[in-house]
């Protein structure tokens, strides 16, 4: 072999190597050449060819594939630059949505209007103060130390200091919490509790038929006072400097409480700053003559086996107890039971009342 055809192989051979690297882009990213050929018949013919055809065929097949590389990173910027484009777009959309949002939630803000406010901002430990407000919340609610209730979008309401401390009173609603609140601080006294008099008597106006007690009490440093009479409360929440007056009807009807021959009386009272000594207490002894107790009347009720068998009104208590116990003597197979002005006075189911 001369070393003209060596060299005439070397080029064809350096031609099929870049057609097939030409052909090898163009299947995977472009459309394929125009004309393809078994690598079999390429080679037989390159080798045929004179040296100056193949030198040229050379040339158009390198311009042919730096196009096509070209081309393909144009193609790669242009995805790079739309991808970016998009996704700028939709960082615009989400910032704009958060704008939105935040003006909203803004809007929302301002639309609320809501104002509370206390009488007095310090208070001692039992002084009385009134809250009110104005808000145009739907469904507005007042959240203070009970818990949380439905209101008005305005009004009052009156409050008395039973705790020690900072006090909040706030206006809200399900929807935006809480608009708006205020506090009251509440402070408590040095001093002790101090009952500084206390009366407990029969009234002038009593009679045999009516009789009637007479309270009176005058106190310091106290949120409030009960009064007790024979281990039952009469009255409760009392304020500080006051009087009362108890019929003995009221006493039985309303109380429960009876009158006695002696009656133990005790004013109960809860001092104003709880961290010291909380309660005071003073007891009286009201002594009522037999007169007063044989006389007073009132209803009375028997019953035999559960059954009704007598309604007496104004009679008393000797009476109606009298009355009964003959009924049982009567009826010894059955039990039976009475009862004078709503209590239980007599039964046979253990013993005598």
């Amino acid at each position: 072999m001369t070393f003209t055809q060596t060299y005439q192989k070397r080029i064809a051979a350096l031609v099929m190597v870049v057609a097939m690297g030409f052909g090898f882009f163009s299947t995977l990213f472009v459309q394929p050449i125009n004309a393809q050929v078994e690598t079999n018949q390429l080679s037989e013919e390159l080798l045929q060819m004179p040296e100056e055809q193949l030198r040229q065929m050379l040339i158009v097949l390198i311009m042919q594939l730096l196009q096509q590389i070209s081309a393909l990173q144009i193609q790669a910027v242009t995805n790079v630059v739309n991808e970016s484009e998009l996704k700028g777009e939709q960082d615009n959309n989400i910032a704009t949505q958060n704008v939105h949002d935040k003006r909203s939630d803004k809007e929302d803000t301002k639309a609320v209007k809501c104002s509370i406010n206390a009488s007095k901002s310090v208070v001692q430990l039992g002084d009385r103060f009134e809250v009110d407000w104005y808000t145009d919340l739907a469904n507005p609610s007042i959240i203070d130390n009970s818990g949380e209730r439905g209101v008005k979008n305005s009004g009052e309401r009156k409050y008395v200091a039973k705790e020690l401390g900072s006090q909040r009173y706030a206006i809200g609603s399900s929807k935006h919490g809480i608009a708006c609140s205020v506090e009251v601080e509440v402070v408590g006294l040095d001093a002790p509790a101090k009952i500084n008099s206390f009366e407990a008597k029969l009234d002038g106006r009593s009679d045999k038929l009516s009789p009637y007690l007479f309270f009176l009490w005058n106190v310091s440093n106290v949120t409030s006072c009960s009064i007790i009479m024979n281990d039952g409360l009469l009255f409760s929440d009392l304020p500080s400097n006051s009087g009362k007056l108890l019929s003995r009807y009221d006493a039985n009807e309303k109380y429960n409480v009876d009158f006695k021959k002696n009656n133990e009386i005790e004013l109960r009272c809860q001092a104003t700053n709880t961290r010291k000594d909380s309660t005071v207490r003073e007891f009286k002894n009201v002594y009522m003559g037999a007169d007063y107790n044989e006389s007073y009347k009132s209803e009375y009720k028997g019953y035999i086996d559960e059954r009704l068998f007598i309604t007496t009104q104004n009679i008393t208590k000797k009476e109606a107890y009298e009355n009964c116990e003959k009924n049982a003597d009567n009826n010894p197979d059955s039990e039976l039971r009475c009862t004078w002005g709503g209590k239980l006075i007599y039964t046979n189911y253990d013993g005598k009342g």
